[in-house]
C-alpha cells in the first residue's frame, strides 16, 4: 500500500475519529445542565457509543492480524501491537482481544466476527461462544450449527459469557442427540461427590461437595426459605437486631435444620441407624455446663455445646443418653420427648408460622420448641410447645428467653435472661 503524504486523509478516517473524540469530550462539560431523565438517556447513548468503539477496536485488530501488521517488527506478537497503541488494554484486556479476533476467524464464527465488530458482544463472550460450539459440537446434530451459533449470541448479548455457558445443557436438549443429555447427566452423576469431612479445629469441619443439577435443585428447594435473613424484630419496638449471618452461615444452618427435618418427616422409619445419640450428665444438662458426647457415628467423640444440646432435645432427630451422677444412664429419652406428627400438625394449625415476633417463617418450617425445656421437665405437651424457625429457636435458646402459651398464642418476652433455671 503506497503511503500516503503526511496530513492527507483521504478516507476520512482520522477526520471522523477525531470529530468522534471531541463531541465526546465535549459532552462532560455540559452534563450538569441536563435534566435527570435527559441523563439516563445520554448515559445510554453513551454506552452505545463505547460498544460501537469497542467493535471498531476489534476491526481494527482484526485487520492488523489479516495483513500481518501486527506481528511484524518490532512487536514479533499480536498482543505487544495491540497495547502499544491501546493503551486503555495494557493493564489487561489485549491479549483477550486477540484471542476473540482469531477464534472468530473460522467460516462457521463469522456470525460471532460481526457481532463483535459490531459491538453487540464483547471480545470475552466471543470467546466464549467460539468454545462453548467447540466443545458441544460433537453432541450436537450438525444442521443446528448455524441455530446454536446464532442462540449463544443472542444470549452473549445480554448475559455474557456466563450465559453464554450456562446454555449448555438447554442446547443439547434441543440441538442434540438423541440420549445425549442422558449421557451428560450419567457422566455428572458419577463425578459427583461429597467428601468425609476434615476437622479445621475449633469446632469447625471443612466438607467438599460436588453436586449435580437435579441435586442442586433439590438442595436449594430445601434450603432457600430456611437461608433468608431472619432479623429480630418486636411489635411495639420494631428492628432489635439484624440479622449478621453472612450469606455461607445462613445456608449451612438451612442445610443442617433441612436434613434433621427430613429425619424427623421418617416418622422414625430410619430407626436408630440415623439417629444422633448424644450422652451429657443431667446435672450439666440441667445447669447448662460442661458439653454433650456425639455416639454412634462417624462424628463419635464430638463434642457439642449444652445451649445446642438443650435446643436439639425440643424437636431435633437427637436421643440424648441422660446419664446420673455415677455414669449411669438415667433416661434415653426419645418416647416422650419428641412432639408425635399429630401434634405437630395441630401446632401447624395453631400457630401458622413462627411464633417469635415479627417472623413469618411458615410451619412446616418450623421446629416445636418447649416453652419450659425438655431438659428442666417441661412435658410434651401443646400448652408446653411453640413453633420456633430454627433461627430463632437457636437464638431462644442462646439468649434463654422466656416463652408463655396463653390466651390461644405464645407470648415471648425477648429480654435475655427471662427464662428461669429450674434445678
Amino acid at each position: 500500500m503506497e503511503e500516503q503524504p503526511k496530513g492527507v486523509d483521504p478516507t476520512g478516517i482520522q477526520a471522523a475519529l477525531d470529530a468522534a473524540s471531541s463531541a465526546v469530550t465535549g459532552v462532560v462539560d455540559r452534563l450538569f445542565q441536563l435534566s435527570d431523565s435527559d441523563l439516563s438517556a445520554v448515559l445510554a447513548q453513551v454506552d452505545a457509543i463505547c460498544a460501537a468503539a469497542a467493535g471498531a477496536r476489534a476491526a481494527v485488530v482484526a485487520e492488523g492480524v489479516a495483513r500481518g501488521v501486527s506481528v511484524a517488527p518490532p512487536w514479533g506478537a499480536t498482543p505487544a501491537w495491540v497495547s502499544a497503541h491501546a493503551p486503555s488494554l495494557r493493564s489487561g484486556g489485549a491479549g483477550q482481544l486477540v484471542k476473540a479476533v482469531q477464534a472468530t476467524d473460522e467460516r462457521q464464527f463469522a456470525p460471532v466476527r460481526a457481532a463483535l465488530i459490531s459491538g453487540r458482544v464483547d471480545a470475552g463472550t466471543a470467546v466464549a461462544v467460539c468454545e462453548s460450539y467447540r466443545a458441544l459440537e460433537p453432541r450436537l446434530r450438525p444442521e443446528a450449527s448455524d441455530d446454536v451459533i446464532d442462540g449463544m449470541i443472542a444470549v452473549g448479548e445480554s448475559a455474557g459469557p456466563r450465559g453464554v455457558h450456562g446454555l449448555r445443557e438447554r442446547l443439547i436438549a434441543t440441538y442434540g442427540y438423541d440420549g445425549e443429555l442422558d449421557a451428560l447427566h450419567e457422566s455428572a452423576r458419577r463425578q459427583a461427590t461429597l467428601t468425609a469431612g476434615r476437622s479445621l479445629g475449633d469446632g469447625l469441619w471443612d466438607y467438599r461437595m460436588v453436586i449435580t443439577a437435579e441435586g442442586r435443585a433439590v438442595l436449594e428447594a430445601a434450603i432457600g426459605p430456611l437461608s433468608r435473613p431472619a432479623p429480630v424484630t418486636d411489635d411495639l419496638a420494631g428492628l432489635i437486631e439484624r440479622d449478621r449471618r453472612p450469606a455461607g452461615q445462613r445456608r449451612i444452618e438451612a442445610l443442617v435444620s433441612a436434613l434433621r427435618q427430613a429425619v424427623r418427616a421418617s416418622g422414625g422409619a430410619l430407626g436408630t441407624k440415623s439417629a444422633l445419640f448424644v450422652t451429657m450428665a443431667l446435672d450439666d444438662l440441667q445447669r447448662c455446663v460442661r458439653a454433650g458426647a456425639v455416639l454412634g457415628s462417624t462424628a463419635s467423640g464430638e463434642l457439642l455445646a449444652p445451649a445446642e444440646v438443650r435446643r436439639l432435645a425440643c424437636d431435633a432427630a437427637i436421643i440424648p443418653a441422660v446419664l446420673g451422677s455415677q455414669g449411669e444412664l438415667v433416661d434415653l429419652g426419645r418416647a416422650t420427648r419428641l412432639f408425635t406428627p399429630a401434634q405437630t400438625r395441630a401446632l401447624w394449625l395453631r400457630d401458622g408460622h413462627c411464633t417469635y415476633p415479627g417472623c413469618d417463617t411458615p410451619a412446616h418450617w418450623c421446629d416445636a420448641h418447649h416453652l419450659r425445656h425438655w431438659a428442666d421437665g417441661g412435658p410434651t405437651t401443646l400448652e408446653n410447645a411453640a413453633l420456633l424457625c430454627p433461627r430463632h429457636h437457636q437464638h431462644v435458646h442462646t439468649h434463654r428467653l422466656l416463652g408463655e402459651y396463653r390466651d390461644g398464642a405464645v407470648a415471648w418476652d425477648i429480654r435475655p435472661g427471662t427464662y428461669p433455671r429450674r434445678q
